[in-house]
């Protein structure tokens, strides 16, 4: 692998240095191709799985803070085992939200910026950018780190 970069689990990883969360929606959006993974601040790790309209040059724009999105997604964490398991997803019901509301926690806040229509992404999300030290729910443990993958429906 190249400098800045190491291999994970068979993805590529670019480590970049901190940037602010604006300066890391850009990088996101910008430095996007299927199958990188890549870290942003906070340590939110990304990896577009498909890329949708307004990526690299597709018709259309990328999310942005502001825009009501419709996303599908599931999301996994590990129980008191350590073995994952699903905790939520929609099941293929429309899940709405006003991107940078403070509507979902803030690894989605962060991650989902850049996404074009169409376009899955992966966002592996460390505790401090998901429900932290409380968990949540009881199917969430203190601390756990989470795993979804989304794919964008609509930006309205």
């Amino acid at each position: 692998a190249a400098a800045g970069q190491r291999e994970v689990q068979g993805f590529k990883e670019t480590v970049a240095p901190p940037q602010a969360p604006a300066a890391a929606a850009r990088q996101a959006a910008s430095a996007a191709s299927v199958g990188v993974l890549r870290e942003l601040p906070g340590g939110l790790k990304v990896v577009d799985t498909a890329l949708g309209k307004g990526m690299l040059g597709k018709k259309g724009r990328g999310a942005r803070n502001g825009d009501r999105l419709t996303v599908k997604y599931v999301g996994l964490s590990a129980d008191a085992d350590g073995n994952w398991v699903e905790f939520d997803s929609n099941q293929g019901k429309p899940l709405q939200f006003k991107l940078g509301a403070g509507d979902v926690i803030r690894g989605w806040e962060q991650g989902i910026v850049g996404m074009g229509i169409g376009g899955t992404r992966r966002l592996i999300v460390p505790p401090s950018l998901g429900y932290g030290d409380q968990g949540a729910g009881g199917k969430i443990l203190p601390g756990a780190t989470l795993v979804f993958e989304i794919t964008l429906k609509n930006i309205q």
